[in-house]
């Protein structure tokens, strides 16, 4: 009777492995995955940072003009591109979103939790840089502000009448969408005779 026994690496049922063809298969499929989705991936990120400036702008003209309302005054947000940061001039008892006082000021860019950026911010045919609510929440000026990031932009139009806000997916900037969102001096111009 033979007691040797068989040692394992030459056994016939040893431990089942991948082989080396598997495993390069494997990281091959898993490489081509991640190279399609990674593009995929920043756009989401961008369209991410987007969202969330487009929305604090709006809310906080949304609060301008509550503000407005409420003093029964003028409130002016108005805006510094090439700082990137926007305040609520005059209006000095609300307190910061940094919790200090002050005009109530949003300081943007990465460093304040913004990875997107105001680019280009028009009110009026003038193409001022504010807006102005009255006591009556309207508005001073039609226009917008437009936000970018990366390759994708979008931007928060403003209804003079109403003095609400509206984002916008712009796709490709257009100076004339943001001065006049709404189209009101193109309809003017084909009234006149």
């Amino acid at each position: 009777m033979n007691t040797r026994k068989k040692h394992p690496i030459c056994s016939r049922h040893a431990h089942p492995a991948f082989s080396l063809t598997e495993i390069i298969l494997v990281t091959v499929i898993i490489s081509i995955i991640a190279t399609i989705a990674a593009p995929r991936m920043e756009g989401f990120n961008n369209n991410q940072a987007i969202n969330a400036l487009t929305r604090k702008i709006s809310l906080d003209f949304a609060l301008a003009r509550s503000e407005a309302i409420k003093r029964r005054a003028n409130v002016t947000v108005s805006f510094d591109t090439t700082g990137q940061f926007y305040e609520f001039v005059g209006i000095t008892d609300i307190t910061r979103p940094d919790g200090t006082t002050g005009n109530y000021r949003v300081n943007l860019g990465e460093e304040h939790g913004f990875r997107a950026r105001i680019k280009i911010v028009e009110f009026g045919l003038a193409k001022v840089q504010s807006v102005t609510f009255d006591a009556f929440g309207r508005a001073d000026n039609t226009g917008g502000v437009l936000v970018v990031c990366g390759d994708t932009s979008s931007a928060v139009v403003m209804d003079q009448a109403s003095g609400t806000p509206a984002v916008t997916d712009t796709g490709t900037y257009d100076s004339v969408i943001l001065a006049d969102p709404f189209g009101i001096a193109a309809n003017n111009a084909q009234q006149s005779p």
